[in-house]
């Protein structure tokens, strides 16, 4: 794009822009900052209100910062494609493609706040303030959730089963059950199923078995956020290349190590591409695909994502070449951009509602189907 349609399109002065609320403290520094202009000159005062302006403006047109009702969509079907494999394995074992599909999502979120936060100048007050609205929307239900399971638990699960139930209770929630496995048996330990920690509760798993990957997802992202906060000011050019590097580098890993691993299947660094691919998508999301082959794009993601679903054997070599196809799919939908057929289908009015309940259905379905079988 040319500087002149980069200042056309972003000038501040110009009507038809998009002003975002402006807080008290903003509002009295950008006083500040045109009274001392004023001193200087008109061009001064007239530059100080360019820049003010500027920094509360959202243009509509930037690809990164508009709406996507599809990814509600999208996440709801693949949380659901997890829960069921959670619950009910041997009906749906290839749902363990969901959460590859949740890890490159939430990577392609959780990137496109990050990059927002960093390009209006970051600081500890933003990057506080996204941490809450994080927190607002990940910990009110997860603790609700663990109180409910719980008392559940103490209710209806026999000793020995209180007592697993207790240790993953202590690690799950946290991603610390991912990593005492991996180092007690290594990263390409006992074959899937030999760790009780990841064993599926429709396959004998305790009932908070499934949240080592909230904790995986948790630490995934405070990871992305500190490379973004510290690698994106300094070289936004080179940083979507940064991204493909790391990319590359935690996919050899996973592939290496992934093979007939518990341990693999639970560590969450060996998910670290998975996160890194949304976020690779969210970085480059500027240039926008044409409305054909941004179609063609959600439809080839949707066959690879649910082709996976449905014919993957299991999780075995997950997240190595397994999940490779439903990553690539996940992406491809995301690079569609919401639009064409499957954009569509994922913004309706049901799906779009469905996706808000997606985190609280996640945790419980499993947790029911795993306390229902210990009875």
């Amino acid at each position: 794009m040319s500087a002149g349609r980069r200042d056309r399109r972003f000038d501040p002065l110009r009507p038809g822009e998009r002003a975002a609320p402006v807080s008290a403290r903003d509002l009295r520094r950008a006083r500040r900052r045109a009274a001392a202009a004023q001193l200087e000159g008109p061009e001064a005062a007239l530059e100080a209100a360019r820049q003010a302006a500027s920094e509360r403006i959202a243009p509509p047109e930037d690809p990164a910062r508009m709406p996507r009702p599809d990814l509600l969509g999208l996440g709801f079907v693949a949380a659901m494609a997890t829960a069921l494999h959670l619950s009910f394995p041997a009906l749906a074992p290839g749902g363990f493609a969901g959460l590859d599909a949740l890890f490159v999502l939430l990577g392609f979120g959780a990137a496109r706040a990050f990059a927002e936060t960093s390009a209006r100048g970051g600081g500890r007050a933003r990057w506080a303030a996204l941490a809450r609205r994080a927190a607002a929307a990940i910990w009110p239900p997860l603790l609700v959730f663990l109180a409910a399971a719980s008392l559940a638990a103490w209710i209806l699960l026999p000793p020995a089963a209180l007592t697993q139930f207790s240790a993953a209770l202590a690690g799950a929630p946290f991603g610390a059950a991912g990593l005492m496995e991996a180092l007690r048996e290594g990263p390409a330990g006992a074959p899937i199923g030999g760790a009780a920690a990841f064993l599926p509760a429709g396959a004998g798993g305790p009932p908070l078995g499934h949240l080592w990957a909230a904790g995986a997802a948790m630490a995934l992202l405070g990871t992305l956020a500190a490379l973004t906060a510290l690698a994106a000011p300094r070289a936004p050019q080179g940083f979507p290349a940064l991204l493909a590097l790391l990319l590359a580098g935690s996919f050899a890993w996973a592939a290496q190590a992934a093979p007939g691993g518990a341990g693999a299947y639970g560590f969450a660094p060996l998910r670290l591409w998975e996160v890194l691919t949304g976020a690779l998508v969210a970085a480059g999301a500027g240039p926008a695909l044409r409305r054909r082959i941004a179609g063609a794009a959600g439809i080839a993601g949707a066959a690879l994502l649910g082709v996976t679903l449905a014919l993957a054997p299991g999780p075995q070599g997950a997240p190595g070449f397994p999940s490779l196809a439903p990553a690539a799919g996940t992406a491809l939908i995301l690079l569609s951009g919401g639009r064409g057929p499957v954009g569509r289908a994922l913004s309706a009015r049901l799906p779009a509602a469905l996706g808000r309940l997606a985190w609280p259905l996640w945790l419980w379905l499993p947790a029911a189907a795993a306390f229902a079988l210990a009875r």
